[in-house]
């Protein structure tokens, strides 16, 4: 039974820390698209919709990891 915790533990270590990892490249990429749309006009609206993609992305990873983790339980 400890080795059955164990894997359930560390599946969804992994798991939150690929999301983080996939959460700060999201940002990266946001920040460079953000610095061209600044180079050619300081107010697009695809800006604020990539901020509103990249909230709404983290706030559903979230819910897929406690939801993954309950059903791991």
């Amino acid at each position: 039974m400890t080795t059955k915790t164990h894997t359930k533990d560390s599946f969804t270590i992994v798991l939150i820390w690929t999301v983080r990892l996939a959460w700060l490249i999201s940002i990266l990429v946001m920040l460079m698209v953000m610095s061209d749309y600044f180079t050619q006009s300081p107010f697009k609206p695809r800006y604020f919709l990539s901020w509103i993609f990249i909230l709404g992305a983290t706030i559903g990873m979230h819910g897929l990891i406690k939801i993954l983790a309950e059903l791991k339980t």
